[in-house]
């Protein structure tokens, strides 16, 4: 999949690496809980999996917002890793 040649690193497109307990609410509350910017994190709620949408933001804005939210890059990491994550309460 390509999207105008950009490289797409801070998002798995699809968010499958990390799932959730679908249709389970306080499971999502408590991974926003642990982000300072809650708006950037999406759940699928036909499959479960969770994303990460930063929007058109440069790369040097993408970079500076997860620097600055520790929870945020934890959840960048486990969508982008080659691991499989799941996470329910």
């Amino acid at each position: 999949m390509s999207f105008a040649d950009n490289p797409i690193l801070y998002s798995d497109v699809l968010g499958d690496k990390l799932d959730v307990k679908k249709g389970d609410k306080e499971t999502k509350e408590d991974i926003k809980g642990m982000v300072e910017h809650s708006k950037y994190v999406h759940f699928n709620d036909d499959n479960g999996s969770v994303s990460l949408d930063l929007g058109d933001k440069s790369e040097e804005d993408k970079q500076n917002i997860l620097s600055k939210d520790q929870g945020l890059a934890l959840l960048n990491a486990m969508i982008i890793a080659d691991e499989y994550y799941y996470y329910a309460l």
